[in-house]
């Protein structure tokens, strides 16, 4: 019996033994829980900091391509010998390049160059401008690139040694013959190609506001990595709207995101709403579904110190990006977008991932926070010509020792564009004889020359730009009539007050005072023109022209012999043209000079002779455009020239006539300018750039300067809208 309950534990244990071993067996083989994968080293080493950042931009228009060079000095030291260089594009035609102190612009025929011996604002932004036609280009894309090459000082070792440095821009890439804006970065600032974004297009493509955003490498397939790239508009270039960034000073306000997600090939518009606080600040990824129009990003949102915010998506947008391509296209239906121009932009792009610590960081362009270098666009505006203009010229100047030394003149430059004559149009100013022995003043229309009205004893008139105001001698002095209510208001109580002239923007006058500078007894502080603004002093008041306080009239002192000057003009930039002598400087002191209107007070004179005969007399200036009247051949001709006194040209070549008097079109392409060619004495017109001289009408009577036939020489033509 013992033996027969021996053997069933035996064989019982031999039952339950293998089923103990299977367990501990299957409990030893089960997995730990998961946990999330280990991040990658982002092993990559941004590019060692330049002292110079270095950003371009292009806008096209009317197929004259605008280049802008942006050099930010980033470094806290000065920059020495800088030299920037951008090779024309192949097949455009150069027009004009500017650039505003330190720098200096030259054109080589081959490649447009800035330099600057010193450049020691640090954080400054300068604006270096060019233009070309792309006109005759057959090509679908124009190229070029911007570089930039310095000299600074490193220290090592408590040793100073001179280094070079150097950067470059991305390619500037423009379509010919399409009316867009593009802004480019440099490349390697971030450790992905496929997102290193090399610059941005904005154009109008029918109803939509197309973008196309070029990287550096392939994107790769729809789908597929985690980046994403974002355009961001500012509808007033404002930080008092949107999506603040930035200092207040130089920040803006974002109103508007167009987003592109690559993973997942969408699109989107997105607004910002202030009125939304979202706590879910962390998240990296946005699910929310584009159809749902009241929701709110998790991607980029504020909150805290009372500046919550995110952003509402409104609605997807269509969108390409080739698989093996560099870019990205993006088409916003413009009824979508504010209707205010021009308006302010920025980009970026991003990768998303989570996989590399530390996170990649983002690309933005521009890579700075100046204001200056947010772009603006404006599909409508006309980019046909440069209107702030800056670009600097040395010349020489003149210490009190009477020595010579290098001074800077600013002269600013026009694109001039080869018009057609259906152009000419607006109303043309001309003092003529009267039978009392004075003059009247004739307006007449420029296209017919209809006469439009007649201010009688009047002279030496000049059209405000408005092309309502004008300014004229009587024998008491001068006056400004207002056209439409024919009233005058005298605006000086000089009766010698003669030949007055408008500033650019007509705030100001500048005219001679012959007993002013008769009854100084100085050479040491000579008088030349007398200056006053006819700005009024409160709202609604029309005051006579009050002098400058600061410079009433246009002294020059401790010069070293006399200085003369007459029938001035006040050109572009505070300089004043004029017909003057200097006997100290040389054998051939007489002709046209230039002067800043206001001196800089130290031992430094800015003056300039542009001409070199006694007869040349100043008569119109508009941009960088001088025309004035010579005898320097013999008989009279007509010619224009630069603000630097380079690129005399005569517009009459007419050995047989005497031609006279011109004056620039508002557009500045055209000079009108009086004549006896054909036995008659009428006024005619001549493009500035190339063309024959057409008549546009007969002036009244036989002998418009009466019996005097030199007394046109006192007298004045003007052009106004």
């Amino acid at each position: 019996m013992f033996l027969r309950k021996l053997l069933c534990a035996l064989i019982l244990m031999a039952a339950v033994l293998p089923l103990l071993g299977g367990h501990e067996q299957a409990y030893a083989q089960q997995t730990p829980p998961k946990t999330a994968p280990a991040k990658k080293p982002l092993n990559w080493l941004p590019p060692p900091n330049s002292q110079i950042l270095l950003e371009a931009g292009a806008t096209i228009k009317d197929d004259i391509v605008t280049y802008i060079i942006y050099p930010v000095n980033v470094s806290n030291h000065s920059i020495w010998d800088m030299h920037i260089k951008v090779p024309m594009p192949a097949d455009a035609d150069f027009l004009v390049a500017e650039a505003p102190t330190p720098f200096i612009s030259s054109f080589d025929g081959h490649t447009v160059a800035f330099s600057a011996s010193e450049f020691s604002n640090q954080g400054a932004a300068f604006s270096l401008r060019f233009q070309v036609s792309v006109k005759h280009v057959t090509t679908s894309l124009v190229t070029t690139q911007a570089s930039a090459t310095w000299r600074y000082v490193e220290t090592n070792l408590g040793t100073s040694v001179f280094a070079q440095g150097e950067a470059k821009s991305g390619d500037m890439i423009v379509e010919p013959h399409t009316a867009q804006q593009v802004a480019v970065d440099a490349t390697g600032d971030v450790p992905f190609a496929n997102y290193d974004l090399t610059g941005v297009t904005l154009a109008q493509d029918q109803g939509n506001l197309k973008l196309v955003l070029n990287t550096a490498g392939i994107v790769g397939p729809v789908g597929t990595g985690s980046n994403e790239y974002n355009v961001y508009i500012d509808s007033d270039c404002s930080t008092n709207t949107g999506r603040q960034t930035g200092h207040p000073k130089n920040g803006l306000g974002f109103d508007y995101r167009i987003r592109y997600q690559h993973d997942k090939g969408l699109a989107s518009l997105n607004i910002w709403d202030k009125t939304k606080a979202i706590t879910n600040t962390t998240s990296l990824t946005d699910t929310t579904s584009l159809t749902d129009t009241g929701s709110i990003t998790a991607s980029d949102t504020i909150t805290g110190n009372g500046k919550n915010g995110g952003w509402r998506v409104t609605g997807s947008l269509s969108a390409i990006s080739p698989p093996t391509g560099h870019s990205i296209t993006i088409w916003v239906p413009q009824a979508l977008l504010p209707t205010t121009k021009p308006l302010c932009w920025a980009a970026d792009a991003q990768n998303r991932t989570n996989d590399y610590i530390p996170r990649p960081p983002v690309d933005q362009l521009p890579d700075t926070s100046d204001k200056l270098l947010i772009t603006e666009y404006d599909a409508g505006k006309t980019v046909s010509k440069i209107e702030i203009s800056t670009p600097i010229t040395e010349t020489g100047g003149f210490t009190n020792s009477g020595s010579v030394r290098l001074v800077h003149t600013i002269t600013p430059t026009l694109a001039l564009v080869q018009p057609d004559f259906a152009t000419v149009k607006g109303q043309l100013a001309l003092s003529v004889a009267n039978d009392q022995g004075d003059y009247d003043v004739h307006i007449f229309a420029a296209t017919d020359g209809h006469e439009l009205a007649k201010i009688a004893n009047a002279s030496r008139p000049t059209f405000k730009s408005d092309g309502q105001h004008l300014l004229l001698n009587r024998k008491d002095g001068a006056y400004e009539r207002t056209l439409l209510s024919e009233t005058e208001v005298r605006l000086s109580d000089a009766l010698s007050a003669t030949h007055p002239a408008y500033d650019a923007r007509g705030g100001a006058v500048v005219y001679e005072n012959v007993a002013l500078t008769s009854t100084t007894g100085s050479k040491n502080a000579l008088p030349l023109f007398q200056l006053c603004n006819l700005e009024p002093t409160q709202p609604g008041s029309k005051a006579p022209c009050r002098l400058l306080p600061d410079t009433n009239a246009l002294t020059l002192a401790h010069l070293p012999g006399e200085l003369q000057g007459a029938h001035p003009l006040w050109a572009a930039n505070e300089t004043i043209v004029y017909q003057g002598c200097a006997t100290w400087m040389q054998a051939d002191a007489c002709g046209i000079y230039l002067l800043r209107a206001k001196q800089s007070g130290n031992n430094d004179i800015f003056l300039r002779q542009l001409t070199h005969n006694a007869s040349d007399l100043p008569t119109d200036t508009r941009g960088n455009v001088i025309a004035f009247t010579s005898q320097a051949t013999g008989d009279w001709e007509i010619y224009v020239m630069r603000l630097d006194g380079v690129w005399v040209k005569n517009l009459s070549q007419s050995q047989s006539s005497q031609d006279i008097l011109p004056a620039i079109s508002p557009d500045g392409n055209w000079v009108a300018f009086v004549s006896n060619r054909g036995g008659k004495w009428a006024v005619w017109v001549a493009p500035v750039l190339e063309g024959e001289p057409r008549k546009l009408f007969d002036l009244p009577g036989d002998k418009p300067w009466g019996s005097n036939d030199k007394g046109w020489q006192d007298q004045h033509l003007t052009w106004a809208p």
